[in-house]
């Protein structure tokens, strides 16, 4: 597992998964704000709280793949799309981010 003091100021790639399996990466560097992780992109104007768990599934990123999630350090894939009936939003991440839109 990572520890937070190695993920701080670190560059981190959300690997963000469709419902329909297309694949877009967010990069931004993981930051503490107060006593909880945050991942900021100063581009989108994102800030995202990160839940305690989140660091066991964060992974380093290594070799050939590096440069394919925009030279962050580490990853975290997330699954992104519309919650099935009858499912809590407890446990959810809410990122504010917009899936892009085809050109």
């Amino acid at each position: 597992m990572i520890l937070e003091k190695e993920i701080i100021g670190k560059t981190l790639s959300l690997i963000l998964v469709s419902e329909e399996d297309e694949t877009i990466v967010v990069t931004g560097t993981i930051q503490r704000n107060g006593k909880r992780l945050v991942f900021q992109n100063t581009n989108e104007g994102v800030v995202i709280s990160m839940s305690d768990d989140v660091l066991q599934r964060i992974k380093v990123v290594t070799g050939e793949i590096r440069p394919i999630l925009n030279d962050a350090d580490f990853a975290l894939t997330l699954s992104v799309g519309n919650l099935p009936d009858g499912i809590s939003i407890e446990g959810m991440i809410p990122t504010g981010l917009k899936w892009p839109k085809d050109e």
